[in-house]
Order: C-alpha cells, then sequence, then structure tokens
C-alpha cells in the first residue's frame, strides 16, 4: 500500500516539473521573441558606424596598400576610403642666343616645379574628399606655397557628382589634363596666358555628369582666390563649364575626341577714397615655355589702369584629339573677350596650339572617360623588368597674340619638341628643346619691349617621381 503511495506521489512531482518547465520554456520563447522585435527597430547613425566596425574588425575587411594612385586604406565593401598621393617634378633650363650676355633675356637654372601631397577618399560610400597642397606652386610669377584643391562631394547620384569647396575651373582639355600626364614639361602659351597664371584653382561649387561617350561640368566660382579675395570680402564671381564627347570610340586607343568650354567672369574693381585701385588688378601673361625662368614675354599689364576699367571677361574655348594606337594629335584655340570702360569689341586676347605624339615602342596615351581628358601611360614593359619602358616623342606648335587697338600684351611664335621616358607608370624623365619664331613685343609696352626680335632656343629637362 505504501508503495504504491509513493509510486502515485513521483508521478504528481515528475507532471509538475515537466509542467513547470514548459511554462519556463513558453514564457523565455515570448521574451526571446520580444526581443528579436525590439531587435528590428531601425539603428541609429552611431550604432550603425558601431557595427559595421566590429564587421570590419571580425570578418578582416579592411585592406591596405600601394595603388595606382597612392598609398590606400580602404573597407572592401567601398563605405569608406584613405588614400594619400602626390608628386615631385623638378628640372633645369639652358637657354640660347637670348640677346645680351650682360643681361640675357632668360636664365639658365634648375629648381623644383610642383611638390604636392594628396589625401583623397570616400566617407559613408556617398561623399568623397580630396585635400591637396603644394609646397613649391608659381601664381602670378611668384613661387608660393598654398593649398590646389581642397573639396567635399556628394556622389549617390551616380554618375552626377557635386562638389563644394576649393575646385579648378572647368576649361579647356590641357588644363583638364593632370601636370602628371602632360607631354611637355609646360602647357601650352594660351594655357598659362588666360588659365594657369592667374590661378585656375577657386572656391564655388560644381556640378559634373558622365556617360561612356560624353562629359559635362559646370561651375559657379569666386572670380580668383589667387588675387586674395576671399568669399566675403565684396567678391566678384564667374560661371564656366566644359562639354567633351567621344563622336568615334572603338576602344581606349582608337577614338577621336571633340570638346568645348567657357566662362564668364565679373572682375573686381574696388576703389580706395583715394580714387586707386584698392585690389590687385587681373593681368594675362606668360613665359616662352620657360620651366625654371618664368619672365613673361607677352604680358597685358595690369587691365584696369589709367582710363580703363576691365568688366568682364569671356572666355571661350574649342578641343580637338585623335589617337590612333601609338600615334595622337591634339589641338585647341581659346580666346579672351575684354569688355568693361576702355574696351571695344576688337579687345579679343586669343591663342592655339597644336601637337602630333608618338610612341614608338607601341603604347598608346590613356583616355580617361569620366573627365574627359588622358591620363596615366602605363609601358608595355617596365624598365628593369624585361623592358625599356615606354619611349614618346612630340613635336607642338604654339601662338598667343595679345595685341589689340587696347592692349599691347605681345604676340609669340613658338615651335618645340620633346622626348618623353616613362620608366613605368610613376616614373618619367623628360627632355624638351623650344624655339621662339617671333616675338612682337610693341615699345609701348616697356615690360617685353627688349624681347622684340629675339629667337631664343630653349632647352629644358624634368624627373618627375608620382604615388
Amino acid at each position: 500500500m505504501s508503495n504504491k503511495r509513493t509510486l502515485k506521489i513521483s508521478n504528481i512531482l515528475i507532471y509538475k516539473i515537466i509542467f513547470s518547465s514548459s511554462l519556463l520554456s513558453a514564457a523565455y520563447g515570448e521574451e526571446n521573441k520580444s526581443n528579436k522585435i525590439l531587435d528590428l527597430k531601425p539603428l541609429t547613425r552611431k550604432e550603425k558606424i558601431k557595427d559595421r566596425q566590429e564587421k570590419t574588425s571580425n570578418e578582416s575587411n579592411l585592406t591596405m596598400g600601394l595603388s595606382k594612385t597612392g598609398w590606400e586604406i580602404k573597407t572592401n565593401d567601398g563605405y569608406w576610403r584613405l588614400t594619400i598621393g602626390g608628386f615631385e617634378q623638378g628640372g633645369g633650363q639652358i637657354n640660347f642666343n637670348t640677346g645680351n650676355a650682360s643681361d640675357p633675356a632668360i636664365k639658365n637654372g634648375a629648381a623644383p616645379r610642383r611638390t604636392r601631397i594628396r589625401l583623397d577618399g570616400v566617407l559613408y560610400r556617398d561623399f568623397g574628399y580630396k585635400f591637396e597642397y603644394d609646397f613649391v606652386r608659381t601664381v602670378n610669377q611668384l613661387a608660393i606655397a598654398n593649398i590646389t584643391e581642397s573639396w567635399v562631394s556628394y556622389t549617390h547620384l551616380d554618375p552626377v557628382t557635386f562638389k563644394i569647396g576649393q575646385i579648378k575651373e572647368p576649361l579647356t582639355l590641357i588644363s583638364s589634363t593632370s601636370d602628371r600626364y602632360l607631354e611637355f614639361i609646360e602647357r601650352p602659351l594660351f594655357a598659362n596666358a588666360f588659365i594657369e597664371n592667374p590661378n585656375p584653382y577657386k572656391l564655388g561649387i560644381s556640378i559634373d555628369a558622365h556617360d561612356t561617350r560624353w562629359t559635362t561640368r559646370a561651375a559657379l566660382q569666386t572670380q580668383n582666390t589667387g588675387l586674395g579675395i576671399g568669399i566675403f570680402e565684396d567678391t566678384r564671381y564667374q560661371v564656366g563649364g566644359r562639354i567633351t564627347g567621344l563622336p568615334i570610340y572603338y576602344n581606349s586607343t582608337q577614338l577621336l575626341h571633340l570638346g568645348i568650354s567657357g566662362s564668364s567672369t565679373w572682375v573686381r574693381n574696388r576703389v580706395n577714397p583715394a580714387g586707386l585701385l584698392a585690389n590687385p588688378p587681373l593681368t594675362y601673361s606668360s613665359q616662352p615655355f620657360g620651366n625654371v625662368d618664368r619672365t613673361p614675354w607677352t604680358n597685358t599689364g595690369p587691365l584696369t589702369a589709367g582710363d580703363r576699367a576691365l568688366e568682364n571677361v569671356i572666355r571661350l574655348g574649342a578641343e580637338l584629339s585623335v589617337v590612333s594606337g601609338p600615334f595622337s594629335f591634339q589641338g585647341e584655340y581659346m580666346q579672351a573677350r575684354l569688355a568693361g570702360i576702355g574696351y571695344s569689341n576688337a579687345d579679343v586676347l586669343a591663342g592655339y596650339y597644336g601637337t602630333f605624339s608618338y610612341f614608338f615602342t607601341g603604347e598608346s596615351r590613356a583616355y580617361d572617360q569620366k573627365i574627359g581628358a588622358f591620363t596615366r601611360v602605363e609601358p608595355k614593359r617596365d624598365v628593369g623588368y624585361g623592358g625599356w619602358g615606354a619611349w614618346e616623342v612630340a613635336i607642338r606648335w604654339d601662338q598667343l597674340s595679345m595685341n589689340t587697338p587696347h592692349v599691347h600684351g605681345g604676340d609669340t611664335q613658338m615651335v618645340e619638341i620633346g622626348l618623353n621616358w616613362h620608366l613605368n607608370p610613376h616614373i618619367k624623365l623628360m627632355a624638351d628643346y623650344g624655339y621662339v619664331v617671333n616675338e612682337v613685343a610693341p615699345e609701348t609696352n616697356p615690360a617685353i619691349a627688349k624681347f622684340n626680335g629675339l629667337h631664343p632656343s630653349i632647352l629644358e629637362f624634368r624627373a618627375q617621381v608620382d604615388f
């Protein structure tokens, strides 16, 4: 009897344990379910960043190493990227037949041309940035150190990109091509006069778009930060744009490039209480292919002076380039129309150039469809790895005319021959020979009158390393 009673009590206890366990399991399941529901709520930005950082750490998603554009640190999903890059250009100049031996028109010498450090990358996938500083830079014939580009971009609407900051003007093929990828040591005369010497890097906003066969870019910028003009200091502005197309494009080595660009600049003329110009006046000038001695041979002088006041400049440019394997041609024309007090419709400054080039080692100029300009040349076989690198020869005719009814800036005609040795994609040696075919410097402009009739020969060299 007692055994039956004991068995009954044991069964009751077992049933109670099972029932209690079921209740606990159900309760825990409901709590877990509730937690899962809570986990579905949207994460905050900080929580997303922390979650991504944890995943990056756990999955070894971070990679670093040397890329084509510099030392790169990035996440494999493209969420973040930081690239550190830069380049160094240095060279020398030897001149012949430059006039008076005791006071030569152009001086010999050697000097660094550009020394730049660059940071660029991606933040949160949709934002880009770039900061570049040049330790040796020339603006208005003065060697200075300052920022070239400094901007932030929004790329979520790819292929449309918005930028804000200090950005380069959207003008011409030769200006849109990086200093690292030029065929000659110096840009042609009109590019120096109308774009580079006045300073092409200006504060503003821009919008870019591209496809496989075209690019377009427009910008609203301040008149010229190179003239010491601050954004809130009675600033004047300019609007500009560039459109390019590839009417013929078989591949990256068989193409026809066409483009147009232009800008309208409202010039700042602030007069002090004494009636004198308070800000530096706009001046257009260019040196004859100089790498070290950058003394201008064409020089308008101040375009606001005496009874003349420059109020507006309209620059218009046309560009054409043909690439057929190792052969290429590139030519451009640009004019600057001056308007204001004391100027007329006949006051048009203009220049053009034409360049033929050929790679006798079989390479081809490299074209970037996103920016409508040329980029890095990669030898078929690098020096030291079974090859002699890439060898390129080029010849250019170059002309700039800045003599008008009210401007006596001079005319220069030049021919240049260049030899480029690309040891590998990041090291290039250059040797150029230039000859001033004709120089017409009016006696009414004493700054350049002494160059009238001179025909100097200029031999230049450059060594370049970029990473």
